[in-house]
Order: structure tokens, then sequence, then C-alpha cells
């Protein structure tokens, strides 16, 4: 069951994040640039994404790489919970994509826009990590409504064993200013536990067709002036058998 509140502090805490955050290309962590971040992702989503069917960039931020969809799909919604930051990525992306706000955990407006615009193929980007444990079986049903009979949904999260270098990140003094203005906002980036992640997919109607390992390098830098790398994970799925 969802918890309502936290759900609804969660998206207001956001909300505030995408209005304090600079709209400088590059400000947020996870902003790194589409060479590294989707364009990597479409060496694996590529060949299952039916390229009649609409794609969804669930969790769209800024718009940075929804840009690169919207360059190779004939129409793409980038869809936030955020107003600010749907508002930053109309401004910039506006060109070549749709941007709407949508809250993965409303069901009437997850019905409301597969009644729109059918089966999708379905983009999501670290987004069930951060929802509290309540509300990613609600939020992964969604994922699965929007794909619908004949889209299929590449999600890509944090891995297992992102915490732990999260922690010794943070564990150095005013190291890594980016996430902690993350973590500043009440936003808690919690990876998945070891079978989590395959298990939301499986309750929600989902087979797994592809998944791997993969890391993000961020727009964060280390004090030896290294690259932050995030360890994440990857899940292509869609409905009825594997």
């Amino acid at each position: 069951m969802v918890n309502e509140s936290a759900s609804n502090d969660l998206a207001r805490n956001w909300e505030q994040y995408w209005l304090d955050l600079p709209s400088a290309p590059g400000a947020a962590i996870w902003d790194s640039d589409p060479s590294v971040n989707v364009a990597r992702h479409h060496a694996w989503f590529g060949e299952h994404f039916a390229p009649t069917l609409p794609v969804l960039d669930i969790g769209c931020g800024n718009g940075t790489q929804t840009r690169f969809l919207g360059e190779r799909y004939d129409r793409v919604i980038g869809l936030d919970v955020a107003e600010a930051a749907i508002a930053l990525a109309r401004g910039t992306h506006g060109d070549v994509a749709e941007f709407r706000r949508l809250d993965l955990l409303d069901p009437a407006a997850v019905e409301a826009l597969h009644a729109e615009v059918g089966d999708a193929n379905v983009y999501v980007r670290a987004v069930l990590h951060q929802l509290p444990a309540s509300a990613r079986p609600a939020a992964a049903a969604a994922l699965a409504r929007l794909a619908g009979e004949s889209g299929h949904l590449f999600d890509i999260e944090l891995a297992p064993n992102a915490g732990s270098v999260f922690r010794d990140v943070l564990s150095v003094d005013g190291s890594v200013p980016k996430l902690r203005e993350v973590l500043a906002h009440g936003i808690a980036p919690a990876e998945l536990a070891d079978g989590e992640f395959e298990r939301l997919l499986a309750d929600a109607g989902l087979s797994v067709v592809d998944g791997g390992r993969s890391t993000l390098p961020s727009t964060e830098h280390l004090p030896d002036g290294e690259r932050l790398e995030i360890p994440l994970q990857y899940l292509v799925a869609r409905r009825g058998r594997a």
C-alpha cells in the first residue's frame, strides 16, 4: 500500500530541488552527456523498442536525455513529477519532444495517458530506487500499464553496491557537493537490494528479456579529480513470457 503522505513529500522535494538547481547543463549529478548516458542504453534497448510506438521518458528531468530519444523516434514524451523540471525541459528541448508532468503513483493519470497514446516503449532512468519501498510495486505496475501488451520497458536503476560507493565518497568532508545537494532536499538515493528489481517487474506482470550492469559517469568529480562512477543495473522487460 502506497504511503500517500510520503509520496507527496517526495514530489514536493523534487519540485524544490529543480527550482533551486542552476539551469546550466551538468548541474545535476546525473545530467551527464547523452553520449555516456542514453546513447549507451540505446545499444541495449534499441532492438526491442518498436519504431511504430511512442516513447515515454519517465523521470525526464530537464530533458537532456530526452532530446537524444526525440531525435530518433517519431513521438517522444518526457514525463516528470516536478513541474519545474518540465519547464526547463520544454524551454530547451521542446523542439524535439513533448514534456508533461506525470505522477507515476497517480493511477488515474497513468490510465489517462495510456488511453491517449496507447501502448508505448517506456524508458526509465533511476526512478524506482528513490521511491519509498511501499510505493515501488505501484510504480512498477504503472510502468507495466504504460508499456501495455506490445511495448517494452527499459529501466536502469542504482545497483546493490551503489550505497557503499556513496557512503565512501560522502565520508570525505566537502566532497561531492552535487550529491550532497540531492540529499539536502530530502531525496535519498537508495539502491535496490539483490533480486528486488526483478521481483518488482515480475509482480507487475512483466517478463525480463535482457539485463546487465553498467555505470553512470556522473557530472561529479572526486577530490583526486577522478569522475564519480555510479554503479547501475538495467532490465528490459515486456508483457507475457520471455
